[in-house]
């Protein structure tokens, strides 16, 4: 028993390593999709979250894998954060239609139902390899991980390195905003300053219905008929799309689809702050978002958005007139 106990705990730690490799990889991506779990929206802390659980599972697999037991608490420790992450998998899960866990990052994605029986399976196997190992004398732990000392150096490096990473001021959004102006909270769309075919574009001065879309997402895709219906409606403002994806499945996107408005490619992290999972239509006025609508099937009709935007149009200039 006491074997088997120790295989499982490898399994465990070493599906923790891999788990953590996948997303340092490609962390950006594991932003997305925390920011897809709809918990958290602002920027910053979805970075913080994503460096931060790359750290915690890259130590707890560090710790099972080299036989660091701590009489029992690195198994709790393990199940009790398997139990929150799947805890959170089903929240967003059943509240806002997540499709990708991110618990291997954008390696191999996992639905929901795969992930929650993941997580049984490596509950089962923390408590199969406590259960086996728990007999054990200090003497034999003390004699099973003196050769883990290798393995406590890379992870404190590998750390240590994640939290500089973690700290540094994020990359350019690839010219999607505005780099000289100052961040303003208040107005989130005026950083998105761009020309697309010789047109001016600021989101920050002026009215603007804003899709935010992904040009990989087949739901994105359906919806662009309905946008261009929405485009060509009288007494709406002008649309414009900021579509996140590769430069491939962006030029797809805009030949296969056809839309009639204008698209801007942006990098996904831009958007995450807006948006849970796309599609999206935003009503903007001078940078502020005023109407949101996102659909999980069949888009809403023209009608309801110009009924939104009348309504949000006669709430401000009521504003106005009480305050002249």
């Amino acid at each position: 028993m006491e074997r088997f106990g120790r295989w499982c705990e490898i399994a465990v730690g070493l599906f923790f390593l891999v788990g953590a490799a996948a997303k340092a990889y490609d962390i950006d991506g594991f932003r997305i999709i925390i920011s897809s779990y709809g918990v958290i929206k602002d920027p910053a802390f979805v970075k913080s979250i994503a460096y931060g659980a790359v750290c915690i599972e890259t130590v707890l697999g560090a710790m099972l894998v080299s036989t660091t037991r701590l009489k029992g608490a690195t198994h709790a420790a393990t199940a009790g954060l398997t139990l929150v992450f799947s805890a959170l998998v089903f929240y967003a899960w059943r509240w806002n239609g997540l499709t990708d866990c991110g618990c291997l990052g954008t390696w191999l994605a996992l639905d929901p139902p795969q992930t929650l029986a993941k997580n049984v399976v490596l509950i089962a196997a923390l408590g199969a390899g406590w259960f086996g190992t728990r007999n054990l004398s200090a003497a034999e732990e003390t004699e099973r991980t003196q050769w883990a000392a290798p393995v406590y150096a890379a992870t404190a490096a590998v750390v240590a390195i994640l939290a500089l990473l973690a700290v540094s001021p994020g990359a350019s959004s690839g010219g999607s905003s505005d780099p000289t102006a100052p961040v303003d909270t208040d107005r989130p769309l005026s950083k998105f300053v761009f020309n697309i075919d010789g047109q001016a574009f600021d989101l920050g001065k002026g009215e603007y219905l804003v899709a935010m879309l992904n040009a990989g997402c087949v739901h994105c895709q359906e919806s662009v008929e309905a946008l261009n219906e929405i485009y060509l409606t009288l007494d709406l403002p002008d649309m414009v799309a900021l579509v996140s994806g590769t430069m491939q499945e962006f030029d797809d996107f805009q030949l296969f689809q056809e839309p009639l408005f204008s698209l801007h490619q942006v990098n996904q992290i831009d958007l995450t702050e807006f948006m849970s999972i796309p599609p999206v239509l935003i009503y903007a006025r001078d940078g502020i978002v005023i109407e949101t609508w996102a659909w999980k099937e069949e888009m809403p009709p023209a009608e309801d958005i110009l009924e939104g935007v009348s309504k949000s149009r006669s709430g401000a200039m009521g504003g106005q007139s009480s305050e002249e």
